[in-house]
């Protein structure tokens, strides 16, 4: 095992291995675990950190895996992959009055924080067209936000299933929420906004969705066959960086589900970003788990020492996301012929250093 190429960053290499990792111009890294809303078992492409919050929610709900999107755009990633695995979970319902009954709809995702709300209008709809609506839905910042983060209008939809304009078959395409149950046959009625103020109403989704069980490394692992989990990014390109950060703030992922990223970076020729375990606060606790993991490639690495939030120093956090980003940036130097590293380079944003690596560490 050697560890370099530079101070506090340790990687394990084996020898003979066949294919060198090659600097890319564009190096993603992808980031697999939990989030609070989203796309499940879908490689997503996010280019910014407001891309993710919109998609995926805040980061402060989203718990490791949000710090550690937070710390890779800060540090310099330009684009990554998100992979939202959940166990179990419901979606939330919104409830359309249409006549007697209503149309019903469901969200995309399960999750009990995805704000969504639903507008029924009939404007250009001729007097004519009796089974012909509107159909605006947006998500929003929170339940009673009015900051809209997505947004999706149907026009002149209908109940009609003989419709080229099913609202049931339009719905398919949308994003946010589909047709459950079956169609009224009454068109929903034109909604009436509850405030002056608001020149829209709006129904918004009732809160039924919920998120889940803990996650386990089954599901990080998720199915080939499928196409989940980990194997979610079997056609995510540019893929050089694989980080799964800690499920909670107390738990990592087991030994099934690194092995089972660390085949992956073997096939896709990227990186492994491995965390240190959460109670591992010292050199000699880290080294005694990597010898009790026994990781051995040339697909894996893993720095040191862990990062804080500048905010609350006293509470240590995962490190692949200040990682993967400052390799992320670096490949791109290095293929357009930039300069190199002179000096290892310090965390950016919130994230600070725990503490210097100790000399003796170094020298390791």
């Amino acid at each position: 095992m050697s560890r370099g190429p530079s101070p506090g960053i340790l990687v394990e290499e084996s020898p003979g291995a066949e294919h060198p990792i090659q600097l890319r111009a564009r190096s993603l890294a992808a980031f697999v675990g939990h989030t609070v809303r989203g796309p499940v078992n879908e490689a997503v492409e996010v280019r910014s950190l407001d891309a993710f919050r919109r998609m995926f929610g805040g980061d402060d709900r989203n718990g490791p895996l949000g710090e550690c999107v937070r710390d890779y755009f800060e540090n310099g990633g330009e684009a990554a992959y998100i992979v939202r695995v959940v166990n179990g979970g419901r979606p939330a319902t919104l409830c359309l009055p249409a006549g007697d009954g209503h149309l019903v709809l469901e969200a995309v995702s399960p999750g009990s924080r995805d704000w969504l709300r639903a507008s029924v209008d009939y404007d250009n709809v001729p007097d004519g067209q009796p089974n012909v609506f509107n159909l605006v839905i947006q998500r929003v910042r929170g339940r009673n936000s009015g900051l809209v983060d997505d947004q999706e209008i149907f026009n002149r939809v209908s109940v009609d299933p003989e419709s080229d304009r099913y609202v049931a078959d339009v719905l398919v395409d949308s994003r946010m929420l589909r047709v459950r149950d079956d169609v009224p046959a009454e068109r929903p009625a034109r909604t009436m906004t509850q405030r002056p103020e608001d020149p829209i109403g709006w129904v918004r989704a009732r809160g039924d969705g919920r998120d889940g069980g803990a996650l386990s490394d089954y599901d990080l692992i998720g199915s080939q066959v499928a196409g989940t989990g980990l194997f979610a990014l079997g056609q995510a390109r540019d893929l050089a960086f694989v980080c799964l950060p800690p499920l909670s703030p107390t738990r990592d992922p087991g030994p099934a589900a690194l092995l089972s990223a660390l085949r992956l970076c073997r096939r896709r020729r990227a990186m492994l970003v491995v965390n240190p375990p959460t109670d591992c606060n010292s050199e000699s606790e880290l080294l005694t788990w990597l010898d009790h993991m026994r990781i051995s490639s040339a697909n894996a690495l893993l720095a040191w020492p862990k990062v804080v939030d500048a905010a609350a120093p006293e509470v240590p956090r995962a490190n692949c996301g200040v990682v993967a980003g400052m390799l992320a940036a670096r490949d791109r130097r290095l293929a357009s012929n930039g300069p190199r590293w002179s000096t290892p380079p310090e965390p950016r944003g919130s994230a600070t250093l725990v503490r210097e690596a100790s000399q003796a560490w170094r020298k390791r």
